[in-house]
């Protein structure tokens, strides 16, 4: 079979099961090669993409485009890009995971990936996997999940994703036994015994990932030399999970996967360094002479909208 994946299970419980979910030509190609000519334009490179390389037009890993200029104090927008949200496919799957409209969001936040042939790179994956929580104790439970859509056909060894299925499951239970360690000593508490997947898609897959799962990016050194150009898409909710109760019926698949380790309930202020943040980047670019919409000020990445006499945390 194409992907590596349980196929007796229905998507939404493999990603309960094995912390990822492949949704295959989810994304019309059409707008996958719309979105790829605007890809050109932002990197400035018009040729064929399997002429691109790592010194021209290079890697560009983590670019991002956020509506919510909050969340990383840039305002750079792409209309086409963000045109992925209105796909019905798309944002039904969003939905379907967390278990019925109005719970996402909305907000239309992605990060641009591009990893170009590298001639001097070698054909293989890499072995060490890492998680996005890096500088600060993970959250034992997260308020979304990214979505990669790759929006051209790659092939094995091309830069693609390679996830550790049901890692999410470990990284969630050493969370919970030692809510205060920082990466890189809490892999001494994961297993990576097992062989990673590798994502390999063609244009309009799309990746559902859980936000604890181990995963890692590779070295693009493919035979057709094609680059993997995805969009990470965030999918939020519009508030912060505080508990998880496993014995509660009608959980959606995303709190079904948050509920391997039995009830939990945190009391952590999981969104504090993103308020932080969204303080100090908002003031930036102020400074700048931005205009920045009063809902980004006080849109609270540990809640909903917050009322306009009510002051933010801090």
């Amino acid at each position: 079979m194409k992907y590596p994946i349980d196929e007796s299970l229905d998507w939404t419980d493999h990603f309960v099961e094995y912390g990822f979910a492949i949704k295959r030509g989810l994304i019309s190609r059409d707008y996958c090669a719309r979105a790829v000519q605007e890809i050109q334009r932002i990197v400035g490179d018009q040729r064929p993409i399997n002429e691109w390389t790592v010194d021209k037009p290079g890697d560009h890993a983590n670019i991002p485009f956020f509506e919510d200029p909050g969340r990383c104090g840039i305002v750079q927008r792409s209309a086409v890009l963000e045109e992925v949200y209105d796909d019905p496919g798309f944002r039904s799957a969003i939905d379907e995971l967390f278990g019925g409209p109005g719970v996402f969001d909305g907000v239309r936040n992605i990060n641009l990936m591009v990893k170009c042939y590298d001639p001097s790179a070698k054909a293989e994956l890499q072995k060490r996997g890492h998680m996005d929580y890096e500088s600060q104790p993970g959250h034992i439970l997260s308020r979304g999940f990214p979505a990669q859509v790759v929006l051209c056909d790659t092939e094995p060894f091309g830069g693609n994703t390679t996830v550790w299925p049901g890692t999410h499951k470990e990284v969630q239970k050493a969370l919970i036994d030692y809510p205060d360690c920082t990466f890189p000593d809490l892999y001494s508490e994961v297993t990576l015994d097992g062989e990673p997947l590798e994502f390999v898609a063609e244009a309009g897959d799309v990746l559902f990932m859980h936000p604890i799962l181990i995963h890692e990016g590779n070295p693009n050194h493919c035979a057709g030399r094609t680059p993997r150009i995805a969009l990470f898409n965030e999918c939020y909710r519009s508030t912060w999970f505080t508990e998880i109760d496993p014995s509660k019926p009608d959980l959606s698949p995303y709190e079904r996967s948050m509920a391997h380790n039995g009830y939990f309930k945190d009391t952590r202020d999981n969104a504090r360094l993103c308020r932080k943040f969204r303080i100090e980047f908002i003031e930036k670019l102020e400074n700048e002479g931005h205009i920045i919409d009063e809902k980004w000020k006080r849109y609270a990445d540990w809640s909903t909208i917050l009322p306009k006499d009510e002051e933010v945390p801090t």
